[in-house]
């Protein structure tokens, strides 16, 4: 069932003819390299375009998705993010490290306008036609589970097919197969004379997930001891496969024959082994990762309203859900869009305590982090405040918040990093002169802020 899980999730054109293989994945990989770049993401190498004769005869390429592996068993399960950032490449001298010619991308990060997760893909184009080796640099802190190191070798197939009303030739196929490379193989059926009509005879593979093509089409059998030959051909996915090819009466969709088949993909090394025509394009290359270094940690808190202005969570102040708490990892005081996000919790009213305005931010690694939210609008940030807890609010304009900053060490839960917002006066709450009075006390708390930074860099 694992395999036959990842299988369903990659798909193979290798049967197609590479100018239609190119029409039907052309606009796709256009919208995938538009969201990258969209991102901010470096692509090297070009996407096919779209009606570029060229492209069709000269370039192929592959693409999939990165993710976090969070079980290591293998497969993408709901719930496990997609990994942005990450290096896929083509090891064209296969020495398992990526080189300076060799043609790489990066796994984009989601993107907050659309209604799709897009945290992960990597498309890599302008590969030549030929065999290809597909990797991934392995993050810090992680290893990878997807592809394996080593690719497990199925048993013989075994279970010759032979009985009084059909026999098969040949008894069994074995056979290695990388990703997207197709053999062709000759077979045939005799019929013994038992039955009582013609047969119309189809080949099909037992495992839905397995490409195999009738090349021949639907034949008759006479039903006399005749033998009707097929040729079928069969495509690799890069997994290592053990199956049935059926021969069915096609009027009845019913098998009765078959040939046992083996195919053993290549030790993958943790790579993609794909052979590529010109045009072609194969998706569903993935890629998994365990995360393996020190224990996560949480970050959790409270955005209330702070009727009153005064700091604290007084008795009756609620909570305010539907706000927005983010992770500022490059300290610029903005949510920018890789940045982690969370919204603050509305009240159930099911449970008998009051959960409006809670938000916690889960598997966090350990690490420094300035915790900040985006301030409604109509609201003035009362707590934390600015400049006694924040030393870098920006000097130009008028505040938008200030941060928490919190140092999560492994596997520690932080608690307590609460927000509070009062309502916004018509006049009076904010002073254009008086912002402009504080920059030199900013100035010196972003310089110390600084030096601070210095000195921690260096411990």
């Amino acid at each position: 069932m694992i395999r036959r899980s990842r299988r369903a999730n990659i798909r193979r054109h290798r049967l197609s003819t590479p100018s239609q293989t190119h029409r039907r994945f052309a606009p796709r990989l256009e919208a995938l390299e538009s969201r990258q770049m969209l991102a901010g993401d470096d692509v090297v190498g070009d996407v096919i375009a779209a009606g570029d004769d060229a492209a069709d005869e000269l370039t192929a390429g592959v693409s999939g998705r990165k993710w976090e592996d969070r079980n290591a068993n293998g497969l993408h399960d709901p719930g496990e993010p997609g990994l942005p950032g990450v290096i896929i490449y083509a090891d064209l001298n296969r020495n398992g490290q990526l080189d300076r010619n060799e043609p790489f991308t990066r796994t984009s990060r989601d993107i907050p306008e659309t209604d799709f997760d897009e945290a992960g893909l990597y498309t890599l184009g302008d590969l030549p036609a030929g065999p290809h080796v597909i990797r991934e640099v392995v993050p810090d802190l992680y290893e990878q589970t997807f592809p394996p190191v080593n690719v497990p070798i199925l048993d013989d197939p075994g279970g010759v097919f032979s009985d009084e009303f059909a026999s098969v030739e040949p008894e069994r196929l074995v056979m290695r197969l990388d990703a997207g490379q197709v053999r062709t193989e000759g077979v045939a059926v005799t019929v013994h004379p038992f039955c009582i009509r013609p047969i119309d005879v189809d080949v099909v593979s037992s495992d839905p997930d397995v490409a195999v093509k009738n090349l021949s089409g639907v034949q008759q059998n006479g039903c006399g001891g005749d033998a009707t030959k097929f040729e079928v051909a069969l495509e690799g996915d890069g997994t290592s496969r053990r199956f049935q090819l059926h021969f069915v009466d096609s009027l009845t969709g019913t098998p009765f024959a078959a040939i046992p088949v083996l195919i053993m993909a290549p030790a993958s090394g943790g790579a993609h082994h794909v052979i590529l025509e010109a045009g072609q394009h194969v998706d569903g290359l993935h890629f998994g990762n365990r995360y393996v270094g020190p224990a996560r940690g949480s970050i959790m808190g409270t955005k209330w309203l702070d009727a009153n202005g005064d700091a604290e969570q007084d008795p009756g102040e609620p909570g305010i859900a539907g706000v927005t708490i983010y992770l500022d990892l490059n300290f610029n005081n903005e949510l920018d869009p890789h940045e982690p996000t969370t919204t603050t919790s509305a009240d159930n009213p099911l449970t008998d305590f009051d959960e409006a305005g809670w938000y916690r931010f889960g598997d966090v690694d350990p690490g420094r982090y300035a915790v900040r939210e985006v301030v409604p609008e109509g609201s003035i940030q009362t707590y934390p405040q600015l400049i006694v807890i924040d030393p870098l609010p920006p000097l130009d304009g008028l505040p938008n918040g200030a941060s928490h900053f919190v140092a999560v060490r492994p596997g520690e839960a932080v608690t307590g990093i609460d927000f509070g917002n009062r309502p916004k006066q018509m006049t009076g709450d904010f002073d254009e002169d008086a912002v402009t009075s504080m920059r030199p006390i900013l100035t010196f708390w972003r310089r110390r802020f600084a030096t601070f930074s210095s000195i921690q860099n260096l411990i």
